[in-house]
């Protein structure tokens, strides 16, 4: 039987329930897919070399990965060479498999594959910036990017700048609106804290389109 699988970067508590969630929002049932959690850059490629090759006829596919500090492009492009090298043309032809030519899209042929890179198509990142995207309205916002100005005046903050931009604006949401704490995206997504509603925020559309086409 053919199965959806959903290979996704990062921590099983957090990116995989943020996904779980706007499937939630988004009324499509997953209850049937299979999410993968491969753990952050530099240990995910064994995971995801396995689950690529354990591929079958009919399968979808799905890779979502941060951009980090690299174009979204590039890593397009090293999941293109990545299913050519650990598929052989041949496999490749018996599970009718078209390497996906465009970030968040999917081929049409039989057994497809398809890589979403947050939180867009056009920019370096993670999938904490697309979250600091959805409380961009809330007043808090602003404190937050104040905060962050004042303390890089001396430049200290080398690594993870939005994931401690978010964990102050979760911090400090949770505090106004005394909400239960939490500490990171996908228990911020599952709690509702975030808007999935919000219709001006082009990376939450294009990664939402992603997600149906998986889903279909």
């Amino acid at each position: 039987m053919a199965k959806k699988i959903i290979a996704i970067e990062g921590n099983p508590n957090d990116d995989a329930n943020f996904v779980r969630a706007l499937f939630k929002s988004m009324e499509i049932d997953y209850t049937n897919f299979k999410f993968e959690s491969l753990g952050g850059e530099g240990e995910f490629e064994k995971k995801l070399e396995v689950l690529i090759k354990n591929l079958e006829k009919g399968d979808t596919f799905a890779f979502i990965r941060d951009a980090e500090n690299k174009k979204p492009i590039v890593h397009l492009t090293t999941f293109q060479k990545q299913l050519e090298q650990w598929l052989p043309k041949k496999k490749l032809q018996i599970l009718n498999i078209i390497p996906p030519s465009k970030l968040s899209q999917f081929e049409n042929c039989e057994t497809k594959t398809g890589i979403c890179v947050l939180p867009s198509e056009g920019e370096s990142g993670s999938l904490e910036d697309l979250c600091l995207k959805l409380f961009i309205k809330e007043p808090l916002s602003e404190c937050v990017e104040n905060f962050f100005t004042c303390i890089q005046k001396d430049n200290k903050i080398k690594k993870h700048l939005s994931k401690k931009k978010l964990l102050l604006q979760l911090v400090l949401f949770c505090c106004s609106q005394e909400k239960d704490f939490v500490y990171n995206a996908g228990s911020a997504a599952q709690k509702d804290y975030l808007n999935f509603k919000q219709k001006d925020i082009p990376e939450l559309e294009k990664l939402k389109q992603f997600l149906k086409e998986f889903a279909k």
